[in-house]
């Protein structure tokens, strides 16, 4: 892959493929099982390129590559505190990924900071004549983006927020979904109190127009025959036809079911070409309202849901996730095309890690950058795992100051929740003897 051959040209070494769900999507998969969160291995850590997520939020290594069809950068960074790019789609080369929804996908950065998303991104953007739709970013690469972040960069710059649900299995009347809210809610004060102004939007028809992601299957199955037949010239692949994959035995059932509806389709379906120009159409709405607000970047949740429980039966049987909500709002980038960058926002009252999206006009990376690290340096949200601490030194590292009733005050090295609400645990030497103590408090 042309990303691959960049990063190591740059010196980056390569320490191991990541878990991931079948064929990018979900979070379990038929060859290394599920992708659990590091901060609660009971729930997901997000679908697709979730072994990402999860390793580089527990410290197993300092940078990763995700890929980013429908929001699988921003969803393993928004629920295992961690940064995620989307970039514009022509910014980075596919060469050497398999293909999902050729108009679709793309590839990105998953870091625990800013600054590293940035110098990732800063190797492995530009055009790639293995990749000709990478072409259309000459012109548009900046030569580092790390060069100018600043912790100032929110100061008079407008954010529109967007709070309409754009997931249909969101539900308001959930708790969780309230717990999301309230850090969301923190989030965007968080950057008024840094500078931004921050109004609120609505874009027309916004949830109308994003089903036309759901159509974006009808590229998949032309797309995998030829990668498969490209790869047969000089490899050995178990495979040659995406039928053999979408009909294999070996595909998890979840999978498999969404698979063998793309069987057929193409894109001379009338409801892909429909779905073409709802994009468009979606894509002129978000710029009319960026420029009637003159705003630098639009912000929301990137799920309205906590994550989700992982299921017992979640690798045998094909309805284990129908009744788990996600409100995922990330398809506004994938089908606009637009760069968005998702940044921790802060841990629920449940203390699951919650994210927002920063999305931008086309070619706008460079500035997105500088707002999500201006956020990050505000809030200092990125806290290492407590079961996979950072090293000395490392993003994530810090103390905790708390009170015992009689006005004795002390530090603890860790701090997480338990049970609900206000439960919990904290871990340190408090009295400089060398031995760690345990106290739990509400």
């Amino acid at each position: 892959a042309t990303i691959i051959t960049r990063l190591r040209e740059a010196g980056a070494v390569i320490l191991a493929k990541t878990n991931m769900g079948e064929f990018a999507s979900g979070w379990a998969g038929s060859a290394f099982g599920l992708c659990r969160n590091p901060y609660d291995l009971t729930r997901a850590a997000s679908s697709s390129s979730c072994g990402t997520g999860a390793g580089v939020a527990a410290n197993y290594g300092a940078v990763g590559i995700a890929e980013d069809t429908g929001g699988s950068t921003r969803g393993p960074a928004a629920w295992n505190n961690a940064v995620g790019l989307r970039p514009t789609t022509p910014l980075i080369s596919r060469y050497g990924m398999m293909p999902a929804n050729p108009t679709y996908d793309t590839l990105g950065p998953l870091t625990r900071t800013v600054t590293d998303a940035a110098i990732v991104t800063s190797v492995i953007a530009g055009p790639d004549p293995n990749d000709e739709l990478s072409l259309l970013a000459e012109g548009h690469v900046a030569d580092d983006y790390a060069d100018d972040l600043d912790g100032d960069d929110l100061e008079g710059k407008r954010i529109g927020v967007i709070r309409e649900p754009m997931a249909g299995d969101t539900d308001p009347s959930q708790e969780d979904y309230a717990r999301v809210q309230a850090v969301v809610d923190q989030a965007y004060a968080d950057m008024e109190a840094l500078g931004a102004e921050v109004i609120e939007i609505n874009i027309p028809d916004l949830v109308d127009l994003l089903g036309a992601y759901t159509q974006g299957g009808a590229e998949t199955e032309a797309a995998v025959d030829a990668y498969l037949a490209e790869l047969a010239e000089f490899s050995d692949p178990p495979v040659s036809s995406f039928e053999e994959i979408a009909t294999s035995p070996l595909i998890t059932p979840t999978r498999r079911a969404s698979l063998l509806g793309l069987l057929g389709r193409t894109t001379d379906d009338p409801a892909y070409i429909e779905a073409e120009a709802d994009r468009e159409q979606l894509r002129q709405a978000v710029l009319a309202e960026m420029d009637a607000h003159d705003l630098d970047a639009i912000a929301h949740a990137t799920f309205d849901h906590e994550a989700p429980v992982i299921p017992d039966d979640q690798l045998t049987n094909p309805d284990a996730t129908e009744d788990l909500r996600q409100g995922s709002n990330r398809r506004l980038a994938p089908v606009t095309g637009f760069p968005a960058l998702a940044v921790p926002a802060g841990f629920t009252t449940a203390g699951v890690p919650v994210g927002i999206d920063l999305l931008g006009r086309p070619w706008t990376e460079e500035l997105l950058f500088e707002l999500g690290y201006a956020y990050e340096q505000g809030t200092e949200h990125r806290t290492a795992p407590a079961a996979f601490p950072a090293l000395p030194e490392e993003p994530g590292r810090q103390e905790y100051g708390f009170f015992l009733n009689d006005g004795w005050d002390a530090w603890a090295d860790h701090v997480f929740q338990y049970g609900r609400f206000t439960d919990e645990v904290l871990i340190g030497d408090w009295d400089n003897d060398s031995i760690d103590t345990i106290t739990m408090r509400r």
